[in-house]
């Protein structure tokens, strides 16, 4: 919260780096390459070099220049130039270019009108699954140490919790990126007390019809079949539509289980027995928000085609 003890981050006076992230990056689902290869390494100190030798040439602050179209073409040209040397100086290479390049002309790195033609576009930017953790607004009950396994806490923040609020999320995701819209979606923690609980959803949601008077986040709600008893977790899906603007469904089929340890998983296509996947399918179609997304304990292609053939309404993806 913005207090005069904590006044407003100004991020116009940040570093914000090159414009393309070459790494090491992770989403931590998957760890990063320990050490980069060596012709990102040369990519990344090339680009700099030529990014505040550019700035100076067209009269701009490096940060406003790497910030710029201009910025992002003199990036592309560094890695260019770099990926053609690795290419030139490999002796099993049997092409004298590598397979792939950016079509940049120099021009691009000084001229703004040059630089907009090649990279400009009106493309639409659609982020089907993002995430924030609001850990200041409400007492949190469930995922008190979620945030600690991602690389977002190293934001700066004192409190790296705060890294993962509303407002970080906003400004990474509206101001800092090209993204037009987005779907909030659920984690896979407990709803009650959760920092990314409906109610948060909602808010972050809120917030930007109000600032931005359209409706550019769309809600991912979390279903529980296999929490609780089967008949009240499916009520809860029912609470949750009736009281906010659900567009479709998040399971995790290994959840709590693989968490928890306590062996509580499910499957999607009900190979194991059960009914939950059926019940929860039925569910989605009776309330009518039959489109799901579903993190699943084998790959989707495994399940998702015999519900496609028993249920062809309903919409899931993995």
């Amino acid at each position: 919260m913005d207090t005069p003890r904590n006044p407003p981050r100004d991020w116009a006076e940040q570093d914000p780096g090159l414009p393309i992230e070459f790494g090491p990056a992770s989403n931590a689902e998957f760890d990063p390459e320990p050490v980069l290869p060596a012709v990102l390494r040369e990519t990344i100190r090339r680009a700099r070099d030529d990014a505040e030798r550019n700035a100076r040439r067209v009269g701009m602050s490096r940060r406003q220049f790497l910030l710029s179209a201009c910025g992002a073409a003199t990036t592309f040209l560094a890695l260019n130039a770099c990926t053609r040397e690795e290419h030139r100086a490999n002796p099993s290479a049997t092409t004298s270019e590598p397979g792939g390049t950016y079509e940049i002309p120099p021009s691009a790195s000084v001229e703004p009108p040059s630089a907009f033609e090649a990279l400009g576009g009106e493309e639409f930017v659609f982020d089907i699954q993002g995430h924030l953790l609001e850990y200041q607004l409400n007492p949190v009950l469930n995922g008190l140490s979620f945030w600690q396994s991602f690389p977002q806490k190293g934001c700066g923040e004192d409190d790296p919790r705060v890294c993962y609020s509303i407002e970080h999320f906003l400004e990474l995701m509206f101001l800092r990126s090209d993204t037009n819209m987005l779907v909030l979606s659920s984690l896979p923690i407990f709803p009650e007390g959760s920092p990314l609980s409906p109610e948060i959803m909602d808010i972050t949601r809120r917030t930007v019809e109000g600032l931005c008077r359209d409706e550019r986040i769309l809600l991912h709600a979390q279903a529980l079949p296999n929490v609780g008893t089967q008949r009240a977790a499916l009520d809860a899906m029912e609470h949750t539509a009736d009281r906010y603007p659900v567009a479709a469904w998040k399971t995790f089929t290994h959840f709590p289980g693989a968490f928890e340890g306590d062996g509580n998983v499910w499957w999607l296509d009900d190979r194991d027995g059960g009914d939950v996947g059926e019940r929860f399918i039925r569910k989605a179609v009776d309330i009518g928000i039959p489109t799901s997304t579903s993190w699943l304990t084998t790959p989707a292609s495994k399940q998702a085609p015999p519900r496609a053939r028993t249920h062809p309404r309903p919409r899931t993806s993995g």
